[in-house]
This record gives structure tokens, sequence and C-alpha cells, in this order.
């Protein structure tokens, strides 16, 4: 009885863990333990049975975030964004993490605001990609993606900063960590950190120490770049329906672009010296 509990709760924890990450992984997730129970009650043997529920959850959650998906983010007025890089894209996702995630999708006013960015940065900087990061799952208003605390109807994304190598050679979607995030561009003194209370609680402000040893160290900010994508956020975003921008103090004085658009998320909120957070809409 003890050791069914214990089954029972642990398939529970994973299914709302599942759902949270990918939206749709909870319920692959259940359809493998469906298959997985099926097929035991067909005769097969339990590590048959056991099998092939793996098989079909490892092999349905990026299918079904890749083909499924999509479909049902229509039905919810959204759309999938780039997941690489193709001729004639001006925007794409920084990893493939994002899209076997179910995380790259939007409001088609999202998508054309970067439509428009990408091709109004492009003319003077042939070549240029942005690199987009979170934006939103495909369906359901006010689900929410984690860790993120908005993200939740399909007005949200997150823009990755543009990077060059140690010799300043511009990088096509890179940066110095693989998810674009927690590779943070520290302020230049104590003086200029936003928030300096290390023991706050209930907050999703992580300094992701532990992270650090996963950072490349050969990147450095396109500071020319990343300026050039926030001024253009500022001042042609609001044609384009931009209404909020989020970033952190010290990186919107390093960058020299400054608007009532852009705010501080405050010491609760995931740090944003690491990315742009951008909202459209709404």
């Amino acid at each position: 009885m003890l050791r069914r509990l214990i089954l029972l709760s642990g398939a529970g924890l994973l299914f709302v863990v599942l759902t949270a990450l990918t939206q749709l992984g909870g319920l692959i997730f259940l359809a493998s333990l469906a298959l997985a129970w099926a097929l035991r009650l067909a005769g097969s043997t339990r590590a048959m049975a056991v099998l092939a529920g793996i098989v079909l959850f490892l092999a349905g959650v990026p299918l079904a975030n890749l083909f499924v998906a999509p479909a049902l983010a229509t039905l919810n007025g959204r759309v999938a964004l780039p997941c690489e890089m193709s001729a004639g894209t001006s925007y794409a996702a920084l990893s493939p993490v994002y899209c076997a995630l179910g995380r790259t999708y939007a409001r088609a006013e999202v998508q054309a605001m970067l439509e428009a960015m990408g091709r109004d940065l492009g003319r003077d900087d042939p070549g240029l990609v942005v690199a987009t990061l979170d934006a939103n799952f495909p369906v359901l208003d006010g689900f929410p993606l984690p860790p993120h605390l908005s993200h939740d109807d399909g007005r949200r994304i997150d823009l990755a900063y543009f990077y060059t190598d140690a010799a300043g050679k511009p990088l096509p979607l890179a940066a110095p960590s693989f998810l674009g995030y927690w590779g943070f561009e520290e302020p230049p003194t104590p003086a200029d950190a936003a928030c300096t209370d290390k023991t706050r609680w209930l907050t999703f402000r992580w300094d992701m120490d532990w992270f650090q040893a996963f950072v490349r160290k050969d990147r450095r900010l396109d500071q020319e770049r990343t300026a050039a994508m926030l001024r253009w956020l500022v001042e042609k975003g609001p044609e384009h329906g931009v209404t909020k921008i989020l970033l952190e103090p010290h990186m919107v004085k390093r960058l020299g672009v400054t608007s009532p658009l852009i705010r501080f998320q405050g010491c609760r909120a995931a740090r944003h010296d690491d990315h742009i957070h951008v909202e459209v809409g709404g």
C-alpha cells in the first residue's frame, strides 16, 4: 500500500512538473503510462511495457510540441515562431530547446513586431538575426510559463542580447549561456546593483552561481547591436504595439537608451541583465 502511494505521488508530481515546463508534457506522460498499462493487460512483460512507455514519452514530448502544438496554437490565436535560421529569416530561437519544449508561441502582433524589427535593423546590418528566448506556450491564456511571472497570454517575449567572440566578430544566435539566460552582465560597481539584499525570500531573482561554470567566458556583449535593438524597441516599437520593456537599470545606463517604456522588474522577479523582456499590446 505504501509503495503504491509513493508511486502515485511521484507520478502526480512528475505530471505537474512536466505540465509546468512544457504544457503538453504532462499529457504525453499520462499517455505513456496508459500505454504501459494497456500492454501489461495484453500480456506483455513488465520490462517491455515500461520500455514502450519510456519511448513514447521521450519521443512524444518533442514531436507533440513540434507538430501538434502549432495546430492547437492557431485555435488560441497564436503562431509558432521560427526555430532556426533560414534564408530571409531575421529572427529565430537561440536554442532548439525552446521549440522542443513548446515555449516559442506568440500572438501574431508579436510576430509582426519581430519581423519589422529584424527588417529595419537588417537594412543597416545585413545578416543580423535577432535571437528569441522564452515566448509563451501554445494554448490557454493565463497558463503560466515557469519560472516567469508573466508570459501567460501570448504577448510577451524575451530577446537575447547580441554577442561577439573574443576578437570582436559578431556571432549569430550565440550567447555566453547555451540557454541565453543566466549569462549575466554584472553591474560595473556594487553601487550600480539594483538589489543587494541576498536574504530575499519567495523570489525568482536568482544569481545562479552554480550555473556560471557553464557560461562561456569568450563571449562579449555586442553593445552597439544590443543598443540598436533597444533603441528600435523604444522609438519604433510602439508603432508595432510595444507597450513595456523590462531591463536591469545598470543595463539601461550602459546601453545609453532611456524611455518611459523601459521599466525595472523589481527585486523579486528574474534578473534582466541577460535578456530584454518585451510586451506587445494588452
